[in-house]
């Protein structure tokens, strides 16, 4: 949904089929402090767990279009995974905080929703955005103090 006048009415929710979703908390923000130099403006930054299956492959994706259109930027966890977090510093780096569920078991069936009801350690990833081309983005992954949690 958005707003045209501040607030006082809203468009019909808009669903994007760019970021499927299997209902489990997700997070974004306004990357207000993207480097000029990546040439993206303040775009969006989104993580989730990017199935419709299972809580499972925390990815994330920018949009630079209000959220009309997203991308993928980088998977943060291949595996089972949970709830997201997501900062950006002043640097510009985003940070993605995650419940890590680990990797898949063997024969691992998103169908089944095998990941949901493992228990997770918390992981924090920081990412720093570089320009390659023109209008593409890639990633150095720093993966930064696995703290074990209990939940």
């Amino acid at each position: 949904m958005w707003s045209n006048d501040e607030g006082t009415h809203w468009s019909d929710p808009y669903l994007s089929s760019d970021l499927p979703d299997p209902i489990v908390q997700g997070s974004m923000i306004a990357g207000s402090a993207t480097p000029p130099s990546l040439g993206v403006g303040q775009p969006l930054f989104f993580t989730n767990a990017h199935t419709e299956l299972d809580r499972a492959n925390d990815t994330l994706m920018m949009s630079t279009d209000g959220g009309a259109r997203w991308e993928k930027v980088f998977q943060v966890q291949h595996g089972c995974s949970g709830y997201t977090g997501l900062v950006q510093f002043m640097d510009g780096k985003l940070g993605a905080g995650f419940d890590d569920v680990g990797p898949f078991t063997e024969g691992y069936e998103p169908r089944r929703a095998e990941c949901k009801s493992r228990r997770t350690n918390e992981t924090f990833v920081l990412i720093e955005l570089t320009k390659v081309e023109e209008t593409r983005l890639k990633t150095d992954d720093f993966r930064a103090n696995h703290h074990d949690v209990s939940h």
